[in-house]
C-alpha cells in the first residue's frame, strides 16, 4: 500500500489543494511548461560542506537544469560570516519558477535555516511558512509572488513536517503558526506546490541525504514515477534508517507522478453524439507530431460505464458498450509526461438508425442500471445475430439465485429487469450479485449491488 496524505481541516483548504493539484496535472503553469525541467537544491552547513547538493544535483535526469549554487550558503557551510542564501534571497530565486526543489538544510515545524554562523549556531536566517518575520533576514513562502508554477518539494530537515505534534506537551510554545512548514507549501493559495517529501521527526545529515538519493534514482525513472512509489522504495532501500523510513512521509496524492521531460498536449477525437442504439464508438487520440499510442484512455457514463484501454499503434481504441438511458458519457486520455485531455459525448435518447445497422458482430452485455439499487434494476444486452441466451443472477459464492432469460433472441437490443426476488418469488437480502449472460459459445458476468 502506498500512502499519501493532506492534512486540511477545513473545506477551504481542501478547496485549495485539490485546485493547485488538478492545474499541476492537467495544465502545469498554466500552458508555461518550461519550469518542470528545472530544478533547485537549497543547502547550508554540514550539508553544505559535504557537498550533497552536487551529488543529488548528478543524480537528476540530463535534461533538467539544476541550480545548485544560488540557495547553497557561502563562502563555506561552517563559515562564521556566510553571505549568502538569507531567506529572502531563497524566496527571490523561488519566485522563478521550479519543478522539483530540495532543501538540505536544519529545521523545525515552522521553518528552516538557510543560513548561520558556524554551523547552525545564531543569529540565523529563517525560511518560514505562514508565520512572516519582522526583518533579521528571514521570510516565508507566503510572501512569493502568486503563480500556478507549483513544485514538487523533498526536504530532509527536522520536523519541517511534523503536523502531529502534540504542541502542548512537545513544545513549551508560544507557538508561531498553527501550520507546519509543510501545512504552508501545500495550502497557501497561488503559491509553493502540490507535493511535499518530509519529516514528521528527525532527519540526519548522512542517512536522510542517502535516501534522498535513491527517492530521485526512482521518481525520474519509468517504472516508479509516482511519488509515493519513489518514497516507498527508498524507503525499502535503507529499512535499517528507522528513525526516517518511519518519520519521513509524503504529503499529496500518492497516485500523483512527478513531471519528468516538457510535457506534450494529447487531444481526443470522438463523435460530439451518439444515439442510444449506438453500442461502440472508435476514439483516437494526437499528439501536435501525430497519433498518440499507448495512450490510457475512459470512458464513463455515471451509473452505466465505466470503461479503460490503450491506444494502439494508430492512436486508436474502439469502446464497446450497451446503453439504457441518455445522458452524458465522459472521455480522458492521458500519459506520462503528456498532458491530458477530456471530452464529452452527448447520449441521445432517440434513435436515427436501425438497430441491423449499429447492432455489434457478437454479444454484448452492458451496465445495470441503477446499480446500487434497491427496489428494480434493469440489464440491457444485444447480440449481432439470433441467438439463444440465458441470464441468471448468482449470489456471490456463484449459487444460482433466479433466471431472468432463457429464450432465443432476434439480432439487437433488449432489455430485461430484475426485481430482486429469487426463485420462489421471496426478496433476497441486500448484497452484493452477479449477473451471468450464457450463450452457446461465450459467457459474460458482471456485478450489482442491492440495497435495502
Amino acid at each position: 500500500m502506498y500512502v499519501g496524505r493532506v492534512p486540511v481541516v477545513s473545506l477551504e483548504e481542501a478547496e485549495t489543494w485539490v485546485e493547485k493539484a488538478l492545474l499541476y496535472e492537467q495544465n502545469p503553469g498554466n500552458g508555461d511548461f518550461s519550469y518542470l525541467t528545472k530544478g533547485l537544491i537549497i543547502v547550508a552547513d554540514q550539508m553544505r560542506d559535504l557537498n550533497e547538493h552536487v551529488s543529488l544535483a548528478g543524480l537528476m535526469p540530463d535534461n533538467f537544469l539544476v541550480d545548485i549554487s544560488s540557495c547553497a550558503e557561502e563562502p563555506s557551510g561552517g563559515s562564521q560570516n556566510p553571505t549568502q542564501p538569507t531567506a529572502e534571497m531563497v524566496i527571490e530565486v523561488l519566485n522563478e519558477g521550479w519543478g522539483f526543489t530540495s532543501n538540505l538544510n536544519h529545521g523545525s515545524p515552522y521553518h528552516y535555516t538557510t543560513m548561520a554562523p558556524g554551523y547552525n549556531i545564531p543569529p540565523r536566517s529563517f525560511l518560514f511558512g505562514d508565520f512572516i518575520p519582522d526583518g533579521d533576514g528571514s521570510c516565508a513562502l507566503a510572501l512569493l509572488d502568486e503563480s500556478d508554477k507549483y513544485s514538487i518539494h523533498y526536504s530532509i530537515s527536522c520536523e519541517n513536517a511534523a503536523f502531529d505534534f502534540d504542541k502542548e506537551i512537545l513544545r513549551p510554545g508560544p507557538f508561531l503558526s498553527e501550520n507546519t512548514l509543510m501545512e504552508s507549501f501545500l495550502l497557501l493559495p497561488h503559491r509553493a506546490g502540490v507535493g511535499y517529501l518530509g519529516n514528521t521527526r528527525w532527519g540526519w545529515v548522512l542517512a536522510s541525504f542517502r535516501m534522498e538519493g535513491k527517492f530521485i534514482e526512482y521518481v525520474f525513472s519509468d517504472s516508479a514515477s509516482h511519488l509515493a512509489i519513489a518514497e516507498a522504495l527508498s524507503k525499502i532501500y535503507y529499512s535499517s534508517y528507522r528513525d526516517i523510513t518511519y518519520g519521513h512521509n509524503l504529503f499529496g496524492d500518492p497516485e500523483m507522478e512527478i513531471w519528468t521531460k516538457t510535457p506534450v498536449p494529447l487531444t481526443i477525437n470522438a463523435p460530439n453524439q451518439i444515439d442510444i442504439n449506438c453500442n461502440s464508438i472508435t476514439v483516437s487520440v494526437s499528439t501536435p507530431n501525430g497519433p498518440a499510442t499507448d495512450v490510457m484512455v475512459c470512458a464513463w457514463k455515471p451509473g452505466e460505464l465505466y470503461y479503460r484501454g490503450t491506444t494502439d499503434a494508430n492512436g486508436e481504441i474502439e469502446i464497446p458498450f450497451v446503453l439504457a438511458y441518455g445522458g452524458q458519457m465522459y472521455l480522458t486520455a492521458d500519459a506520462k509526461d503528456m498532458v491530458p485531455d477530456v471530452d464529452t459525448i452527448n447520449v441521445s435518447n432517440q434513435s436515427n438508425t436501425d438497430d441491423k445497422n449499429i447492432i455489434p458482430g457478437e454479444i454484448y452485455l452492458g451496465e445495470n442500471y441503477p446499480n446500487p439499487f434497491n427496489y428494480c434494476t434493469e440489464i440491457r444486452f444485444a447480440t449481432g445475430e439470433p441467438s439463444h441466451i440465458k441470464i441468471d443472477i448468482l449470489d456471490i459464492a456463484g449459487r444460482k439465485v433466479t433466471t431472468l432469460a432463457d429464450n432465443t433472441y432476434p439480432s439487437g437490443n433488449h432489455l430485461i429487469k430484475w426485481d430482486g426476488n429469487n426463485s420462489s418469488g421471496k426478496q433476497v437480502a441486500s448484497g452484493t450479485y452477479l449477473y451471468r449472460l450464457k450463450t452457446e459459445n461465450k459467457e459474460i458476468i458482471k456485478k450489482m449491488l442491492l440495497l435495502k
